[in-house]
């Protein structure tokens, strides 16, 4: 029974009986509401008639503006759990004595009491029982349950409306029908005690602890957006009260004695209720999700208008009286009007409303949602009641009036609406800053690695930005030397001496002004002399009289620091005669020589220059600064970039590289070129194409939008079937690696999306939403879930959404599958098609974790996939496939595995085959390519670095070995030493000679901390025993920090934590010195 429960009503274990308990509740408040409501209305109809309907709203809502404000008094005095309970019980306690009352009396003037009181009492039974939900469970179940309890309480209404014509077949006094009231209002209590009880309790893991304030009245009447929302209340409950005064009116007409009036009143009301309850299930959801909340709204006003419209045209022209034969027109039309209303509030305002108050602030959110529900909504009624008493009195006002009077407010309701929609925006907005400041979001994006040098600038720790800024140096050198100038004004002593060390070594003449001021404003003598050691120094290189035949011999010396000095010299100058110069240098052997000559030609700005930069594109030595230096040439060098992108089997690399210098370039010209490269076929260089235009600020117009949106859709389609994926591979521990290689593709695909929305939606509005659904609180993912069903449009609207609501795993999919159709697979059959699908819809990591799958499963069997995969061009597929093979069927694999080149062969079968001897060292078994991306998951350096990022980073990784007593890295050597990583064994870091420093373990990162030709090692390091490790060139290891701006985060992470250990060693040592 339990899990029939669990899947009707969407809910798990532990909220099986708080949500019986709200069905319940919501059960019998549906009986109290419908019993009262439907007495209350016969008893004044049937005593008065007519005669007191258009004054009854003024009483009604001066009394409603009383309870109202008496109960949102309380609700700051008391608990809300505990008012609920009072409240409850003093009504249901209140029905009783009226009920008694009007047995015992029978004085005309209390019949009226009953219908005087219907307004407040469901206002403060609908304020008490929603609000006790809102408050009882997590802001991310709210919703749910709150349509659960909806549920419940249409049911209620419906048996009890459809009960009323039987019922008064039997009970002839209508006065009984408050028997029931009393009956399912004790129940009701009695079982919202029981909820409190047991679960009227935030959840406080869950929802954010705020702070109940109340909301000023005069802060509330100058904020726009809550009059809007005021007005939208205003608007409703106008139309609500002349529309009930029309249909009142003329049903009185049609139905004259007390029990066929209560018989209709009731089978009406239980008509409504089904309608209401068919809106709800089949309807509204789906409009609501197709075509937003605004268009939703809009219907009430425009169906409402056309009844009354209708309405409006048959009283004037065939009558409305009960004498003329159009009055059953007449009549069926108010019916009509009062239906639909009725059902269309219920299935679209009351879940809509809601929702307006979500971007409030939290802790004046529920101050502001109870004066505007409960004391303005009973004061719009006393403001209805009034302006119909006063139509009334007109001489000329017929009942027919009271339709064109609906009309106007029809169309008022519908103006509003639209002004309401502008105002929600704007709030949510300010909402989603609000609570991305109160959620500790830096507003900081991280797509290049630029972008991560920056961010850990403002760290503040001063080994970390001395450590960021020699990653810059190494990399961004120009943008470095700026950085270096900033800093000189930094209050960090530390920092400022570091930039002025680097300054003075790399002779920065831009930065002469700002020494000039620090060397006048500088109070430490130790600062100050390196002030004025490096005015000496540059203003010497500055001084220095350029002529062609001094830098010609220094560029031809053999002395590599001569040749240095002749770039720094030539850069001083742009003349033609330097050119060959620079040419010379720009060719020199020595990797230093090059690198000052790349800076030369940015500053010499010389065309001739150009070729030869792009060419060093693809050097993972000088990429870095090669690029640097063309993007300080602006537009002028985009048609000899342009050229080399295009150039006939051009290397991928230099292309990516092109494309990330557009981006770096900007302007006009560069968003044409850019977009001229949106379809084209490798998926990587488009990913980089969507960025540069993001970062170029592009905004498309006409095709280009529905290009852009057809992006958004294939996106959103890869996604959809990687979602699906998830359901469909095998769920076993070997499986989790496939599980999050696919976790990681849909992380993929949502940057790209968020991208693509960014160029034809409001960059900041976006990036605001990304981050709160990415906070993980829940009020930032409903804030984000509320703007993009603001201003998405409505074609991506039903196929984004389901992405991001908080549904379960199966309505994701089905809700998508909708859109995105594909047949269900086997847990085979899915490994199979992730292998083979197109490598711009999965990614070859997420592949390698099929195979791996794939072979580790028993009931597989060897296949043509594997054997199509031994000959990938892509190494790690092929050892991927070389494994499952071998490990399926070993005869298979002798038998194709002789096609393949003899190397190849060679290296698989040294890592796959058994006994294979490898070299000279027929003990040893070289790791594969995917046990090095294990391994390298394992580091915390890694560990967050997506595995097709890894996928290339483990090209670069050389498997050494080290025997005892072996130098790993000597001291002194520099900044072009390699980067080791310990797999095997240990290591031992000499202080000097016979003295341990410290011993080095598995995993452990040696010659990380050494970046620029300046740094030093201070310590010998041996191998303690046999050793395995990973040696990563310098070079290399910079390119791919240029491209995956992950590995420089995570890098940078870990280094500042290595600082931070070594103070906190030597804060404890000076303590125990000190003690």
């Amino acid at each position: 029974m339990n899990s029939i429960i669990k899947k009707v009503l969407d809910i798990d274990d532990s909220e099986i009986t708080p949500v019986l308990l709200l069905l319940a509740n919501s059960f019998f408040i549906g009986v109290f509401i419908v019993s009262y409501d439907v007495a209350a209305n016969t008893i004044f109809l049937d005593t008065f008639g007519n005669e007191y309907l258009t004054r009854l709203p003024i009483f009604s809502g001066a009394l409603g503006m009383v309870s109202t404000s008496i109960f949102a008094y309380f609700q700051r005095k008391i608990p809300f759990t505990r008012l609920t309970l009072y409240s409850f019980g003093i009504i249901t306690l209140i029905v009783g004595v009226l009920f008694t009352v009007l047995e015992i009396y029978d004085i005309r003037a209390l019949r009226f009491i009953p219908y005087l009181l219907l307004g407040p009492i469901n206002t403060i039974f609908i304020l008490c029982f929603y609000g006790t939900v809102s408050r009882s469970f997590s802001l991310k179940r709210e919703r749910h349950m709150t349509g659960t309890a909806d549920q419940g309480q249409m049911i209620a209404t419906a048996i009890a409306y459809f009960a009323i014509p039987f019922a008064s077949i039997f009970i002839t006094d209508i006065v009984k029908f408050f028997v029931a009231s009393v009956i399912s209002g004790s129940l009701a209590f009695i079982l919202m005690a029981i909820f409190i009880i047991k679960y009227g309790r935030v959840a406080q893991s869950e929802r954010r602890k705020v702070k109940s304030e109340v909301a000023n009245i005069s802060e509330m009447k100058s904020d726009p957006y809550i009059r809007m929302v005021a007005l939208v209340f205003f608007g409703s409950v106008l139309a609500t009260v002349f529309l009930e005064y029309s249909f009142l009116s003329v049903t009185v007409q049609k139905y004259k004695d007390e029990n066929s009036l209560a018989s209709f009143l009731g089978f009406f009301g239980g008509v409504v209720t089904v309608f209401s309850v068919i809106m709800q299930s089949f309807v509204a959801d789906r409009v609501i999700k197709m075509y937003g909340m605004k268009i939703s709204l809009i219907i009430i006003p425009t169906i409402l208008g056309v009844f009354a419209v209708l309405a409006s045209v048959i009283g004037t022209f065939f009558g409305y009286s009960e004498q003329d034969s159009s009055f059953i027109l007449f009549f069926l039309f108010m019916a009509m009007s009062k239906l639909f209303l009725q059902s269309l509030k219920e299935a679209f305002e009351d879940p809509i409303v809601k929702n307006l108050f979500i971007p409030f602030d939290a802790s004046k959110r529920y101050d502001i949602q109870t004066k505007i529900e409960g004391f303005f909504k009973e004061f719009s009624g006393f403001i209805a009641g009034t302006l119909l008493t006063v139509i009334s009195l007109l001489s000329f006002v017929s009942l027919v009036f009271y339709s064109y009077f609906l009309t106007a407010i029809c169309v008022f309701y519908f103006y509003v609406v639209i002004k309401l929609f502008v105002e929600y925006r704007k709030n949510l907005t300010k909402a989603l800053v609000k609570q991305q400041a109160l959620d500790g979001a830096e507003d900081s994006r991280e797509y290049e690695v630029t972008d991560v040098f920056l961010n850990e600038l403002k760290s503040g720790n001063t080994n970390t930005v001395i450590y960021t800024l020699k990653l810059m140096e190494k990399i961004e050198p120009i943008m470095a030397e700026d950085k270096f100038k900033n800093y000189l004004q930094s209050e960090n002593r530390e920092i400022r001496q570091y930039a002025l060390i680097r300054l003075e070594s790399n002779k920065a003449v831009k930065a002469l002004e700002e020494l000039k001021k620090l060397s006048v404003k500088e109070n430490d003598p130790e600062i100050k002399q390196l002030v004025n050691k490096a005015l000496l120094d540059i203003n010497q290189t500055n001084s220095v009289e350029v002529n062609p035949t001094m830098t010609y011999n220094l560029a031809k010396s053999r002395n590599v620091v001569d040749r240095v000095y002749a770039a720094q010299l030539i850069s001083k100058t742009t003349d033609d005669v330097y050119v060959p110069h620079l040419m010379l240098l720009l060719r020199d052997i020595d990797p230093k020589v090059r690198f000052q000559a790349m800076i030369a030609a940015a500053r010499m700005q010389r065309s001739e220059a150009w070729p030869i930069l792009i060419e060093y594109l693809s050097s993972y030595t000088f990429c870095n600064v090669a690029a640097a230096a063309l993007i300080t040439f602006g537009e002028s060098v985009l048609p000899a970039l342009e050229a080399a992108f295009y150039k006939t089997n051009q290397l991928a690399t230099i292309q990516e590289k092109i494309v990330q210098i557009y981006g770096r370039i900007q302007g006009a010209d560069v968003i044409e070129l850019l977009w001229n490269k949106i379809d084209f076929p490798d998926k990587k260089i488009v990913n980089n194409v969507l960025l540069c235009l993001s970062s170029c600020g592009f905004r498309p117009e006409g095709d280009r939008i529905i290009r852009i949106k057809q992006q958004i859709e294939a996106e959103i389609g890869n996604s959809a079937w990687n979602i699906a994926a998830l359901s469909e591979i095998p769920q076993t521990p070997d499986a989790l690696l496939l599980k999050n290689a696919l976790e990681e593709e849909i992380a993929f695909n949502f940057e790209n999306i968020y991208m693509l929305l960014a160029l034809i939606y409001d960059p900041k509005a976006i990036k605001l939403v990304k981050d709160n659904i990415e906070s993980g609180t829940v009020e930032g993912l409903v804030y984000a879930i509320e703007l993009f069903d603001v201003f998405l449009s409505d074609d991506l609207k039903p196929i984004f959404l389901p992405l991001i609501e908080d549904i379960s795993q199966t309505e994701r999919n089905e809700r998508l599958q909708g859109h995105f159709p594909r047949q269900p697979l086997s847990n085979i059959e899915v490994l199979k098609e992730i292998i083979n699908r197109d490598y711009n819809q999965i990614n070859k990591w997420t592949k390698a974790c099929a195979i791996y799958v794939y072979g580790n499963m028993q009931e597989t069997e060897m296949c043509d996939d594997l054997v199509a995969n031994l000959f990938n061009p892509d190494p790690l597929l092929r050892e991927m496939a070389a494994w499952a093979i071998v490990k399926k069927d070993y005869y298979s694999y002798k038998r194709h595995s002789v096609r393949l080149p003899e190397a190849v062969k060679k290296e698989l079968d040294a890592k796959f085959i058994k006994n294979f001897a490898a070299d000279d060292e027929s003990d040893y078994k070289p790791m594969s390519r995917i046990e090095k991306i294990f391994f390298l998951k394992s580091l915390v350096a890694f560990r967050n670095v997506p595995g097709v990022i890894l996928v290339e980073f483990v090209e670069l990784v050389e498997e050494v070995r080290f025997k005892k007593d072996d130098v790993i890295l000597y001291k002194g050597v520099n900044g072009n030493a390699p980067i080791y990583i310990l797999v095997k064994g240990k290591a031992v870091v000499w202080e000097k000679e016979g003295d341990i420093l410290s011993v080095l373990g598995e995993r452990d990162m040696i010659g990380e901390m050494l970046v620029l030709d300046t740094d030093h090692n201070q310590h010998t390091i041996t191998a303690a025993d046999d050793c395995v490790a990973f040696c990563i060139d310098k070079d290399r290891f910079m390119e791919q920090i240029t491209d995956n701006f992950e590995i420089a985060r995570e890098l940078i992470q870990v280094i500042s934590e290595k600082f931070k250990a070594k103070e906190e060693i030597i804060i404890e040592a000076k303590e125990v010195f000190n003690s």
